[in-house]
């Protein structure tokens, strides 16, 4: 439902009390107290101008000048909304899911699996041969840049060791954007990665460090610009310039390998929000 949301504080003249000479005084005015739900009569004097914010859908933020009332306009709700809590029945719908619904799975000895936990999870396991992998992408690439889709993510690994791990938009190995923490790069940190039709890869260091058995938020919100917002735990750790991005076809991505180590690694989802524009 489209919202376009006008918030307006306004002052309505009325007439006051007259002079001597029968004029009546204009520097009186009434105005609706909202936090005591009553009329007042103020002197103009004694008003405070308020702000006028304005809402870019687009780049996310918000303009304000001074005035004498408070509005904001073009401001609406991302209109689409889609979240998986990964609560279905193991037993009857989990291998749907991921094979017919929402999700598509993929890797080398891999599996995903629906599991019991807190509201549902999602596990990626790669099993214990060396060299294996498991995978998770969304099925339908339904997040054009012009609707600056978002996504969000919490999730967690078993292991630091010789793994690598990757979440958020994916379409091939030429045009992706995601947080990935590789063991071959960094035994800590994870980074926000990006490629543009099979141009160099974009790495910056997010300053996070990634620890076992510990969940972590992630959210990117896309531009219509093609530029993007990542952020981690709820702090901003990446804003790429527009232009970054160019492909229409990005999807929910997750994936986890083990390297060369025989060892099972495992990425554990807990949700996964997606919202855009219409």
């Amino acid at each position: 439902m489209k919202r376009l949301m006008s918030i307006l504080l306004c002052a309505c003249a009325c007439a006051s009390a007259a002079t001597a000479g029968g004029s009546v005084r204009e520097d009186w005015i009434q105005a609706y107290d909202a936090s005591t739900r009553a009329w007042r009569t103020l002197s103009r004097g004694a008003l405070t101008p308020a702000l006028k914010l304005t809402w870019d859908s687009t780049t996310s933020t918000i303009s304000a000048a001074s005035g004498v009332r408070f509005e904001v306009s073009g401001l609406r709700d991302r209109q689409m909304y889609w979240c998986d809590e990964f609560m279905e029945y193991p037993a009857v719908l989990a291998s749907t899911v991921v094979t017919k619904a929402y999700w598509s799975g993929a890797g080398t000895n891999g599996t995903q699996t629906v599991t019991a936990g807190a509201n549902g999870l999602m596990v990626l396991a790669t099993s214990g041969t060396a060299s294996s992998s498991s995978s998770l992408s969304f099925r339908a690439a339904n997040f054009p840049l012009a609707n600056a889709p978002v996504l969000e993510t919490m999730f967690k690994v078993n292991g630091v060791t010789t793994t690598e791990v990757k979440v958020g938009w994916y379409q091939d190995a030429d045009d992706y954007c995601y947080v990935e923490f590789d063991t071959t790069d960094s035994a800590t940190k994870i980074y926000v990665r990006h490629c543009k039709n099979g141009g160099s890869e974009v790495s910056v260091d997010s300053g996070v460090t990634m620890s076992a058995g510990t969940y972590y938020t992630v959210r990117f919100e896309l531009l219509a610009d093609g530029g993007y917002k990542a952020y981690i735990n709820g702090v901003l750790v990446r804003q790429a310039a527009a232009g970054s991005l160019t492909s229409n076809s990005l999807v929910p991505y997750f994936s986890i390998n083990n390297k060369t180590t025989a060892v099972d690694r495992q990425l554990t989802i807990d949700y996964v929000k997606l919202w855009q524009n219409r």
